[in-house]
Parts: C-alpha cells; structure tokens; sequence
C-alpha cells in the first residue's frame, strides 16, 4: 500500500513538473516569436492616438508650505493598442497573457509638466506591462510625482488647498493624447495621510502651451489642525487668559514686571513656531499671524502699564496728586464725604451754626495705581474677548 501511494506521488509530481516545463517552454517560444522583430523605438501606430489614463493615488507624502511643493504617491495606468503583439493563444496552449519589463516594449514617456524639480521624463523602465493576445497593452506605473502648489495660508491651521498635478506624454501630441474620465482616480489603494484629509480629487482634460493631451488632476485636501491645536493655540489662548492677571500682583512684590515679561516672551516663542510654518512670501498672510500679533502688541502694553503703574504707586505721598487727575477720578468715581462743623464753645454762644460742605476725598498715588489696576484689567479681558469672537467668526468661514 504505501509503495503504491509513493508510485502515485511521483507520477502526479512528474506531471506538475513536466508541464511547468512545456509552459515554460511555450512562454519563451511565445516571447521570441513578438521580440524577434520587434524595435521598441518605433510607436506601434500612425494616426492620432487617444491613450485612456487612470490615476491610482496611493498616499500623499508631503505639502510643504514653506517652499509650495505638493508630494504624492501614486500610480498611473495606460493602455493602448500595439498590432505588433498579437498571436493565436491556440498556438501557445491557450497562453492569453504575459508579463514583461516595460522596457522591451514600446511606452509613452511622462512628464508632470508642473514639476517643483527637473523636468525629465518619469522612469516607468522598472514595472511590468501585460500584453494581451488581441495586442493591448496595460502598464501600471507607480512613482513619486512632486508637483508646485500654490499655497494659500489664509485660514492656517483649519486651511484646506488645491493642489494640481499636469502630466502629458511630451513631445509625442498630437499623435498621441491622454485622456481621463471623471471616474479616472480610484482610492481603492490610498492610505490616510496623518496631516491631510482628501476632501475632493477631480480628473479632467486641458490644453497648455498649445500641447494637446494634458490630464490634469487636482486634489483638494484639508489640514487635520488637532496637533496644532494642541500645541500652539490652546497654549495661546491660556497665555492671553493669564496675561491680564499680572495687576492683580501686589506692587510690593517686585513680580510685576518679570511675570509680564514672561508672558511677552512666551507668546513671543509661539509666534515663532507658527511663523516656521508659514511660507515666506505668503500672499494673503495667515489670519493666525494678525491674531498673534495684536495677541503681542497688547503684551507689550500691558507691560508698559505695568511700569506705569507701579511707578505711580511708589510716588512719594508727599507729592500732591494733580487737580485734573483728582477732577477725572472725581467724574470716574463719585467719592465724597459729608461733615458736620458744630459750633466753637469759645466764641458764639448764643448763635448755633451748622454748616453742610462737601469735601473731596484725599486722593494718595497709591488710590491711583489701584484705579489703573482695576481699568487695566477690565479693558484687556475686554478687548482679548473681542479679538477672540472676531477670530471665531472669520474662521467658520472656511467652512
């Protein structure tokens, strides 16, 4: 029995093996018949040639703001008709398919003619093309397309850009055009990007610089802002909140003005983090960068005030507090106080007088660094709330 099986093994073994061989043998017999004449330098037709086109995207690589460059990962698929591969599959043991290197056949060269780098043909030498027996041929080509982008930072971080990628096969229109459908871009294969989300990617067909055969697509993508949001403008806006609470510092403490300083300077180095990603020439400039700005020009008051302020408070109380201010204070303030003047014991016995004056409350410097104190931070909550709703409403319009 087990002899019998071993026999039976080895049969089914030998025929596996002996007709890999014979397929093996028809393939080659197959490749030497199309490639014996065939001159891969010559284009397989004459007339006007239109090639359909997919885009196959399969990750976007980077946007870099800074410089205007958009990097994707993709694939672009052609087919088109080569009468010089054709054969009978009944010849070749029913053989319907191959699959060679690009580079034994034919194949139109691409160009992404909106290239941020060198404009030179994308190499497509390495992949594999599948030649049908009816004399189609399908080449799928991946590569790494990194194309200009015009960048528009308006809304940075909640920002979403359009980006566009050309490419035409150069130098061979109008004998060859490639051509797309709206249904040409497939995301079977896309992997998400961390940064980006794809809102939209529209394929259509262009003419430029008098070239036919132009594909264009764009791709519309929208920033994810939770990073940025996480560590750079939530820290922000706790700087803005606790940036007014340095008047509430006691002057004796000799913190005032470190402690503003430092809110100066903290918001000074987020400025600087969101200045590196913006472009250099950015044209309109980043709401954000507005914001910040009048974020550091109310910082830069606020320890101005603070210097003012505590100089008052440490005047002499000696020196007499100015009329006018006493008028203003008087206006802003409404203190005053009543006395009674009775009648002197030594002089009119007989005649009481009672006599109703107003007198001003004595003012010091000191009455006056707290009246500032309290006006100061009033009007910097104030005018940070203000800036902030004024933020939030121009940002929804991105959306």
């Amino acid at each position: 029995m087990q002899l019998y099986i071993s026999v039976l093994l080895f049969i089914l073994v030998s025929n596996v093996c002996l007709s890999k061989s014979q397929n093996i043998t028809v393939v080659k017999k197959l490749l030497d018949s199309i490639f014996l004449e065939y001159d891969r330098d010559l284009m397989p037709f004459y007339d006007r040639t239109i090639i359909p086109t997919y885009f196959v995207p399969l990750s976007i690589r980077e946007l870099d703001e800074v410089s205007g460059t958009f990097t994707i990962i993709a694939t672009i698929s052609m087919r088109w008709e080569d009468p010089r591969i054709m054969w009978n599959p009944e010849k070749y043991n029913g053989t319907r398919d191959l699959k060679v290197k690009s580079s034994k056949i034919w194949y139109p060269d691409l160009y992404c003619i909106n290239t941020a780098d060198k404009l030179v043909a994308l190499d497509e030498s390495s992949f594999i093309a599948i030649l049908h027996y009816s004399g189609s041929v399908d080449l799928p080509i991946g590569m790494i397309l990194k194309s200009t982008c015009d960048v528009d930072m308006t809304y940075f971080p909640f920002d979403v850009q359009r980006c566009p990628i050309e490419i035409t096969a150069w130098g061979l229109s109008p004998d060859i055009k490639l051509r797309v459908d709206s249904d040409a871009i497939i995301f079977n294969y896309f992997s998400e990007s961390p940064r980006w989300d794809i809102l939209s990617a529209n394929a259509t067909n262009i003419k430029k610089f008098e070239v036919d055969g132009i594909i264009r697509i764009e791709f519309t993508i929208r920033r994810k802002p939770g990073y940025f949001v996480l560590s750079n403008l939530i820290p922000i806006v706790l700087l803005m909140i606790l940036n007014p609470l340095v008047f509430i510092l006691p002057v004796e403490s000799g913190e005032r003005l470190s402690y503003a300083v430092t809110i100066f300077l903290s918001l000074a180095v987020f400025m600087t983090l969101v200045s590196d990603n913006m472009p250099k020439s950015a044209n309109p400039i980043s709401l954000l960068s507005f914001f910040l700005m009048a974020v550091m020009i109310f910082s830069t008051l606020q320890c101005i005030m603070v210097i003012v302020i505590s100089s008052i408070y440490l005047k002499s109380a000696l020196d007499k507090v100015p009329d006018w201010i006493l008028y203003i204070l008087r206006q802003k303030t409404c203190k005053r106080r009543t006395a009674a003047v009775e009648q002197d014991d030594s002089g009119m016995s007989d005649q009481e007088v009672h006599i109703q004056k107003t007198l001003d409350h004595t003012f010091t410097w000191k009455d006056l660094a707290m009246f500032f104190d309290r006006l100061s931070i009033i009007m910097s909550y104030c005018c940070y709330i203000v800036m902030f709703l004024a933020a939030v409403i121009l940002y929804s319009s991105v959306h």
